[in-house]
């Protein structure tokens, strides 16, 4: 396929019915701790060790030290709640660090978010784009906010917002005129439905209650570390209506845009991976392919796998589909501002 022809087809792979399924990797492109960073803060900064919990931290370290991901690490041990709350809080601490100048920049007018300008090309409809994401920062929300898109996050409220669902939904409907203004009907802003399965770094969970805030509130977090307990917390309230819906959103959409998410999470792929398996179109846009994302994308039919490459000592773009590869040199779609920049113009 020559790269115009490829150019078209991704053009016109963005249209109506698209679901957005974003982890680590695009974060990582704007300084958000990746895995591999997180890991080795986690392992650097021990807590407070006891008879009981020291061989799970020992176990952990040498885990890590044997070159095993964050994930695989964690789950082989069964921590004890205290440690795996020091893990929690020590993950929202540095991602927290991390975004403040990213925020800065983007308020300051520095730095543009690629995430916005993939949003102002996609059509957005008052049934709104699904975007799914396992991450925990917040430069989805921060993305939206820049142009000016309403977020629905499933939290009703302010200063400490409260998980609710109908409410979230309702605060962005307004009641409109019919064309001949006789009647007056209920519409709804363009917005996103987000959805984080594992929780986000301004989840906490009050009186039993779970809040959302941008204040570092002195209460317990609400998000689900790599690991044993994911597969246990991930029923509970907001986890769960967060999975639901994000399942619901992925058995709608048409089609798939996956960016920087290494198909490593059997829980968030229930519904996902058999759609793709039938022959659903996706694009995956990430620097490097994971072993799982690099066997779909040989194994499915209509799967599109965009990533870093190198030909003859030339950089360039890595094109992997069902039962064959090809390589474009110096052009770098596998990197969202790019893809963005080449495909859309």
């Amino acid at each position: 396929m020559l790269i115009g022809q490829l150019k078209r087809w991704l053009q016109d792979h963005l249209t109506d019915g698209i679901a957005i399924i974003v982890g680590s990797g695009l974060s990582a492109q704007m300084g958000i701790p990746s895995m591999l960073e997180l890991a080795k803060h986690i392992e650097a900064n021990p807590p407070a060790l006891t008879a009981l919990t020291y061989p799970q931290w020992s176990r952990l370290c040498d885990e890590l030290d044997e070159g095993h991901d964050l994930e695989t690490a964690l789950s082989t041990v069964d921590f004890d709640a205290g440690v795996e709350e020091h893990i929690v809080d020590l993950t929202a601490k540095l991602i927290e660090e991390q975004e403040r100048p990213v925020f800065r920049d983007v308020v300051a007018g520095k730095l543009k978010l690629p995430f916005s300008d993939l949003l102002r090309h996609l059509r957005v409809t008052a049934s709104a784009i699904p975007v799914i994401t396992t991450n925990y920062d917040r430069l989805i929300e921060l993305a939206c906010d820049t142009i000016d898109l309403a977020v629905d996050s499933t939290f009703s409220g302010q200063v400490i917002a409260r998980f609710d669902p109908t409410m979230s939904r309702e605060s962005l409907g307004f009641a409109a005129h019919t064309r001949t203004r006789k009647d007056i009907q209920r519409k709804y802003r363009q917005h996103v439905r987000l959805f984080k399965p594992h929780g986000s770094i301004d989840w906490y969970s009050h009186n039993g209650v779970p809040v959302r805030s941008g204040l570092p509130l002195p209460l317990p977090r609400l998000m689900i570390t790599p690991g044993k307990t994911k597969y246990v917390r991930g029923y509970d309230q907001p986890f769960d209506a967060h999975r639901n819906g994000a399942n619901e959103a992925v058995d709608r959409a048409a089609r798939f845009l996956v960016i920087g998410f290494g198909f490593n999470d059997r829980q968030l792929e229930t519904h996902l991976r058999p759609r793709l398996k039938s022959g659903q179109s996706c694009v995956i846009l990430a620097r490097h392919l994971t072993p799982n994302a690099s066997a779909l994308a040989k194994s499915c039919p209509s799967v599109v796998a965009l990533s870093s490459g190198a030909g003859n000592g030339i950089e360039g773009t890595l094109l992997t589909t069902k039962g064959s590869e090809q390589f474009y040199p110096t052009v770098r779609l596998w990197n969202l501002a790019n893809f963005l920049e080449e495909v859309l113009g």
